[in-house]
């Protein structure tokens, strides 16, 4: 397996071939994990302004960055130990509490692609950390809704649906002291899975050092078994978290979601907003806990 690719600029000593550092963990000659603005970037200054018509535009504003996970070319992210996966998680939780502080940001999105199919653009194993100036549609839908839920039942959803999952267990794809594992009753598509912390939180960056070596054992598990079943499926993850200007700690936990690609969307999904998941939860949940 090649260590190093002399076109990869992700890879060791290709570091010129992108823009300067934000962080790393490593010394500068034998670095582990390193974290660069992206070259093109989906948000930047927010400078540029046109109007054509009935038609006004305007360049996006925040921040794009590039954790680089590992310096091998390509390791797979199911290959990396617990200690090394925890370091990203550590990372995630670092840069997203640094970009939160930042005058004018109101999310900080960390996510990942893998494979062409998925978004990714280059093979080497990295994740994408954007801080945007508004509160993503999504999230914001997620957030409404629970706080929906707690006015009406004086409870959080994430703890009723945490305590119905261990309750059924026949949704759940694996779970330790810290966090569950589970196919969702409504997933949207074949084996997706969601990661939601046991312990009443609402905020990614309030996580504890146990509690990151638990979701770095739990994360590294579910795509060990999803790379199995699905034969190395493209995927998708992302991490959905409260927004540090809201306080949402009463009915809301952060999570992180992995969404394998098994289909391509068609016509019906992009008309009407809705999936068509014909699989099971249930026997999604029981093929990926059986080859652990």
């Amino acid at each position: 397996r090649p260590k190093r690719a002399l076109d990869c600029p992700f890879c060791p000593g290709n570091e010129d071939l992108t823009p300067p550092e934000i962080m790393r963990i490593g010394s500068s000659r034998s670095w582990q994990i390193r974290v660069v603005p992206n070259r093109f970037p989906i948000l930047g200054d927010g400078e540029q302004y046109t109007e054509d018509g009935l038609y006004k535009s305007r360049s996006g504003k925040g921040f794009h960055d590039i954790v680089i996970e590992t310096p091998i070319h390509d390791q797979h992210i199911t290959e990396f130990s617990a200690d090394e996966m925890n370091l990203v998680i550590d990372i995630y939780q670092t840069l997203m509490s640094k970009r939160n502080k930042t005058p004018g940001v109101r999310y900080t999105l960390i996510f990942k692609n893998y494979g062409r199919r998925a978004g990714a653009s280059l093979k080497h194993s990295h994740s994408q950390v954007i801080a945007m100036p508004i509160l993503p549609r999504r999230v914001r839908e997620e957030i409404d809704s629970s706080r929906r839920y707690y006015q009406r039942h004086k409870s959080c959803i994430f703890c009723r649906i945490i305590a119905e999952e261990i309750k059924r267990k026949e949704r759940i794809v694996v779970d330790n002291d810290h966090f569950i594992g589970f196919v969702p009753y409504a997933a949207r598509i074949p084996f997706e899975v969601w990661i939601i912390p046991k312990r009443h939180r609402g905020y990614f960056t309030a996580i504890t050092t146990e509690e990151r070596h638990a979701l770095a054992r739990i994360l590294l598990s579910v795509l060990r078994r999803t790379r199995i079943v699905l034969e190395d499926p493209p995927f998708n993850f992302f991490i959905h978290t409260g927004p540090s200007h809201l306080d949402v700690n009463r009915y809301y936990h952060y999570h992180l979601v992995i969404m394998p690609v098994t289909s391509i969307l068609g016509g019906f999904e992009l008309g009407s907003g809705f999936y068509v998941n014909q699989s099971s939860a249930e026997v999604d949940a029981r093929m990926l806990r059986e080859v652990g």
